[in-house]
């Protein structure tokens, strides 16, 4: 999606001021490309306020998928902080689809993200 507002290095600077504005993008998707493979438990976000569907396709070598993970946020307080927590840790990560889904779409829609933390 196109980004009208900062840039995407803004939501990995850990500071929650600062932020990417998707424009017109219902979901947003952000993926991951990783040049060795990861392994990880969970992802943290930081959007704008709003109630949001967050879900997050980890894929292996070969587009093996190695899970889907999704979960509702809803009546969230102002620019809330979220964690999704995988399952079990996972490795052998080579790309991580993430999507957030607004609930209330407006046209046109921006979504706001602050800070997104892989762990």
């Amino acid at each position: 999606p196109y980004i009208d507002l900062g840039e995407i290095i803004e939501v990995f600077d850990g500071d929650n001021f600062t932020l990417a504005r998707f424009f017109d993008a219902n979901p947003a998707l952000i993926q991951f490309d990783f040049e060795s493979e990861q392994e990880l438990e969970g992802v943290i976000v930081t959007t704008g306020s709003m109630d949001f569907r967050l879900c997050v396709k980890l894929w292996g070598e070969n587009d093996v998928d190695l899970g889907d993970y999704c979960e509702e946020f809803i009546d969230q307080p102002d620019d809330p902080t979220v964690d999704l927590r995988f399952d079990e840790p996972t490795s052998g990560i080579k790309r991580i689809d993430l999507e957030i889904f607004s609930f209330s779409p407006e046209t046109p829609f921006k979504i706001h993200l602050r800070d997104i933390e892989l762990y």
